[in-house]
């Protein structure tokens, strides 16, 4: 029996279920996360004065929180891929996935806020692909707990009808 957001293959042993819309969402959600750490999250001239912009780029690498934070995420969400058999732990966990990045945006703002002005960032600083990611990691985030919670009331309907 196929529906829009599972497909379930049995085999000889077990069943297996393959949440597929779910599995995207997550892996979108991990990469976007995994960018974050790669690419810049504003860029600009050297600020004399600043720690984080000797370089000229603030990025994940200017400060251990950020690394750590992304870390946990990316983590979180490839783990949360495998947990298809739990619906309710991987909603769970899907949603602490959207909480890692969100608490990846706020030490991000906050430790740009210590080293500058918001102002000042605003008028010398560039927007990089690197602050984008973990707001789109967010999104993908949310769309696969509401897609695995669909899933869930489908599978609670289905064994009502038994």
């Amino acid at each position: 029996m196929q529906t829009e957001t599972s497909l379930l293959y049995q085999n000889s042993n077990s069943n297996f279920m393959i949440q597929r819309i779910q599995t995207v969402y997550l892996l979108m959600a991990a990469l976007c996360s995994g960018c974050a750490l790669f690419f810049p999250f504003f860029t600009g001239d050297t600020i004399p004065n600043v720690p984080i912009f000797a370089d000229g780029v603030y990025n994940t690498q200017d400060h251990v929180s950020l690394m750590g934070v992304a870390t946990v995420a990316i983590l979180d969400a490839l783990m949360t891929v495998f947990l298809y058999k739990n619906r309710k732990q991987q909603a769970l966990l899907s949603l602490f996935v959207a909480v890692a990045n969100i608490a990846f945006i706020a030490i991000m703002l906050v430790l740009l806020n210590s080293q500058m002005n918001f102002g000042d960032a605003i008028h010398k600083l560039h927007l990089g692909m690197g602050a984008i990611m973990p707001v789109l990691s967010v999104v993908f985030a949310i769309m696969a707990r509401r897609s695995i919670v669909a899933d869930d009331r489908l599978v609670r309907s289905m064994d009502r009808l038994r």
